[in-house]
């Protein structure tokens, strides 16, 4: 496991807690109904960033930025195929519970349902 990313250390990032979603940075942990969940540091990385700012909507393009600051190629479709997975291993946990929203033509949202924390 990777400990240190190269940054600074800084203060450590706060734990992220949405509805049944607790996502912490500093230990790479997510966690649904306190069940912890299995993700690629990519499906973390994705899961953590539209957990940090509910209610905003993320292109595809927004979100390979935000992900992959070194310039990784990530393409729109592997954006897809990663939300399909976070879906499936959510819904593994609590059936019926999408954490992501799909906005068509534009991107994706953290779930308003989780919105509240």
């Amino acid at each position: 496991s990777r400990m240190s990313s190269g940054a600074p250390d800084r203060k450590k990032p706060p734990v992220l807690r949405r509805g049944p979603l607790e996502c912490d940075p500093a230990a790479f942990s997510m966690a649904c109904d306190g069940r912890p969940v299995v993700l690629t540091h990519f499906e973390f990385e994705t899961m953590r960033v539209l957990l940090s700012a509910p209610g905003r909507v993320f292109s595809r393009e927004a979100l390979i930025r935000a992900i992959y600051d070194e310039g990784h190629p990530v393409t729109d479709r592997a954006i897809d195929a990663c939300i399909k997975r976070i879906r499936r291993k959510f819904m593994a946990i609590r059936p019926g519970l999408d954490p992501v929203a799909t906005i068509y033509g534009v991107g994706y949202k953290l779930n308003p349902a989780l919105e509240t924390p």
